[in-house]
């Protein structure tokens, strides 16, 4: 009895692997797609639009930035997470959802005046109640996208996104070439939250009831813990551009910022791409340790296999890809290009803890994590700004990996996993960033000194990427069958 009931449980966990797989891999091909659809409808919309409109677009970023993480409340990670609600509590979400979302409105209607006058903008008293209407959209959204993410739907969801990103482009568009300036931007992005807002309750309409706060309090609880954290993590995660900006003036922020974007590229996106999945189905199995300990395993060593080695990459090949790629007057960005790429690769590894956290009913660990870093991270960027962007790069690299200390020890304990085993995990990316390392130097160290800058930045790239790619092939070729064999068995089955 007890092996069958293990064979079950292995089925049930190869079952679930493999729907991941196919999971991510619709993602990806939608997230890529909207990427391009992105890039394209921008690249057109810039020539239609004035530079002046995308300014006051980005004067209103901040304040709705902080206002969304408010209005959203948790509400759909709640969903996601606490799977023992009933429909009745469901529907009092759906209502407090809702609410959260027109009082969202509201106060951005009422503070469209002073923001205003504070930025010398009187546009922006017409724009931001209209701009206001999104959170609306984003109420009728919580409930239901937390059900599909819990049910595992993913196919569905990118479904939706695609669509969202089509409307928006083509709406956009449209209103550009009308003439319609910074209102072609605004209601493009409004006309796809209304898609992604209404096009869930086609297949999940939870209803919606007053809610009371006795019967919803611990789901309330959670949405409030997710939602500090949050809070914390976008304000910390922003108080280096405000100190940059503030202490440094504009020519070295505007270094620093092109040096973030290049160096946590890689992570970025990867990371956005696994966080988008892996909460429903680490919270299908949040009674099953195992099942955790090799989510976060797998999850980890495929970030780090990009991510380590892509950081690997850009130290050793900054000095030559900033001058050539982005000209000499970026030369300013090539040493926080170099720092921030070793706080992407760290910060990649982590990124899926909270999740985890979250899913265990633990989300206070993060939460607390959170805001140690929002209590030290603004005054050390402030006091390491004196050795300019430098310093505040360096920040990150010193201060995160100890920050982040007791969040690794709280998720680990957790999920009752041996730190040896996640080491374990990270063992291809290391040994992969090792031979990256030798082969790049070796190759430098050999290239004749009269050799153009971009032959040699193309030479280390080959030798580095060709490094990766033999010690896969050797060192670590169970592995890469073993990911070959899941990804083959999941295309088989969908």
């Amino acid at each position: 009895m007890r092996s069958e009931a293990t064979s079950a449980a292995c089925q049930s966990a190869g079952a679930l692997d493999k729907h991941l797989v196919r999971s991510l891999a619709w993602t990806a091909i939608v997230k890529g797609g909207s990427q391009i659809v992105s890039w394209a409808c921008f690249l057109v919309v810039t020539r239609l639009i004035a530079v002046s409109d995308f300014g006051l677009i980005t004067m209103c970023g901040a304040f709705l930035g902080v206002l969304g993480q408010l209005g959203e409340f948790g509400i759909s990670a709640t969903v996601v997470n606490l799977r023992d609600l009933e429909e009745e509590q469901l529907r009092q979400l759906n209502g407090m959802s809702i609410l959260l979302g027109f009082l969202a409105l509201a106060i951005t209607a009422v503070s469209a005046g002073a923001l205003a006058q504070f930025f010398h903008a009187p546009q922006l008293t017409q724009m931001l109640p209209i701009m206001g209407l999104g959170f609306a959209f984003v109420g009728f959204r919580g409930v239901p996208q937390g059900l599909l993410q819990r049910a595992l739907r993913f196919k569905l969801i990118s479904i939706i996104e695609a669509v969202q990103m089509w409307v928006q482009a083509a709406v956009t568009i449209v209103l550009a070439v009308l003439g319609g300036g910074f209102w072609a931007l605004i209601l493009g992005t409004l006309a796809g939250s209304a898609c992604a807002a209404m096009l869930p309750l086609f297949w999940y309409r939870p209803g919606f009831t007053v809610p009371r706060m006795g019967s919803i309090s611990r789901a309330l609880r959670f949405s409030g813990t997710v939602t500090i954290s949050s809070l914390s993590w976008y304000a910390y995660s922003s108080a280096d551009f405000a100190v940059a900006g503030r202490m440094l003036g504009k020519d070295a922020l505007g270094a620093y910022s092109m040096a973030w974007t290049i160096a946590t590229l890689p992570a970025e996106k990867l990371a956005s791409l696994i966080m988008r999945v892996m909460p429903g189905f680490l919270s299908n199995c949040q009674t099953d340790r195992d099942a955790l300990q090799r989510y976060i395993c797998r999850a980890s060593e495929a970030m780090a296999l990009v991510t380590v080695t892509a950081a690997t990459g850009i130290v050793l090949t900054a000095h030559e890809f900033i001058p050539l790629v982005l000209g000499e007057r970026w030369r300013p960005a090539i040493a926080p290009v170099i720092l921030l790429s070793v706080y992407g690769a760290m910060n990649s590894l982590l990124v899926i803890l909270p999740q985890v956290l979250n899913a265990v009913g633990r989300p206070s660990s993060s939460m607390w994590n959170a805001v140690l870093k929002l209590v030290c991270f603004p005054p050390a960027f402030w006091f390491a700004s004196r050795w300019g962007a430098v310093g505040i790069a360096a920040t990150w690299v010193v201060l995160y990996p100890l920050l982040s200390i007791p969040l690794v020890m709280a998720t680990f304990q957790a999920v009752g996993m041996p730190p040896r085993r996640y080491l374990r995990c990270l063992a291809p990316a290391l040994s992969c960033s090792v031979a990256i390392v030798f082969a790049v130097l070796f190759v430098d160290a050999a290239l004749v000194s009269e050799m153009p800058e971009w032959g040699r930045l193309l030479v280390k790239t080959v030798s580095g990427l060709g490094a990766m790619v033999l010690v896969l092939a050797t060192v670590h070729i169970d592995r890469v069958r073993a990911f070959r064999r899941m990804f083959r068995e999941s295309r088989m089955r969908a």
